[in-house]
């Protein structure tokens, strides 16, 4: 369950770009992502190949080279797009996915771990917010939000609140146990 959210090109590229690119790196890599085994072999002996620079680049090369940029240049572009998403999408949010409010409120607040929100659900949610799953991320990533509504005199100087686990958000929220491993199994 400590790997789910983590995609086979996101393993793929923190291989790829390991110092120590030793067997032992290797057999490390395939015990914590077994699932991705016959990508990471393939991968290890293609970066452990001898390239001759001697020998120019042909045409195809070339175009693969350029695609190969294109493509990291527009996902680039994707995961910096940071959305502003207006509360009253994480209020509908809340009707649509049929969740109480506290729970979408949480997300909308960025007080929620992305960590420890299964993937499945992230990408619902991001349908349901009309945003992309990237979007959503980078969202998520940002420091949690003060609650600027909420201004009383205190002696004490407000602290900016701390990010929670999903879970921790769905029990708070006084969700029933099964309907909690449901939404964190992809059951719902």
């Amino acid at each position: 369950m400590k790997n789910q959210h983590i995609s086979r090109e996101d393993v793929l590229r923190d291989f790829s770009v390991e110092f120590d690119s030793s067997k032992n790196t290797l057999r490390k890599y395939l015990i914590e992502f077994p699932e991705y085994a016959n990508e990471l072999v393939d991968l290890s002996l293609e970066l452990s190949r001898e390239v001759d620079d001697s020998v120019p680049l042909t045409l195809d090369d070339q175009k693969s080279i350029e695609s190969a940029l294109d493509r990291f240049r527009i996902g680039l572009a994707q995961q910096s797009e940071i959305v502003d998403i207006p509360p009253q999408r994480f209020s509908n949010a809340a009707k649509l996915l049929d969740l109480p409010k506290q729970v979408l409120i949480a997300f909308g607040g960025r007080r929620v771990e992305l960590a420890s929100v299964p993937l499945h659900f992230l990408n619902r949610l991001a349908i349901v917010l009309q945003v992309t799953t990237a979007q959503l991320q980078a969202f998520l990533t940002l420091p949690p939000q003060m609650q600027s509504q909420r201004s009383y005199k205190s002696n004490v100087k407000p602290t900016a609140p701390s990010k929670v686990s999903f879970e921790k958000v769905l029990h708070d929220a006084l969700i029933p146990e099964e309907r909690i491993q449901k939404i964190m199994n992809k059951g719902e």
